[in-house]
């Protein structure tokens, strides 16, 4: 269960503490998997949407449809 939350207002979070076996854990989103658009046929339609700031800066469009993922970790808080 996450208790600190941090981010604007739009929903971003950074990082927040889980408790795991009588002690916390820092849980921080992993920068480089993103959310992305969806289109016909198509889960992964091209745009993406990245869960930290600073990332691509994609408009999202009226009539466009988007999987906005949100990945946690423990560890790095990035994927090779």
């Amino acid at each position: 269960m996450c208790n600190k939350v941090r981010g604007d207002p739009k929903g971003t979070w950074l990082a927040c503490t889980a408790k795991a076996a009588d002690r916390s854990v820092q849980v921080k989103c992993i920068r480089n998997l993103n959310g992305h658009s969806i289109g016909p046929y198509r889960i992964h339609a091209g745009k993406s949407v990245p869960i930290v700031k600073g990332g691509e800066a994609t408009k999202m469009e009226e009539g466009e449809f988007f999987a906005i993922e949100t990945f946690g970790s423990t560890g790095k808080s990035f994927v090779a």
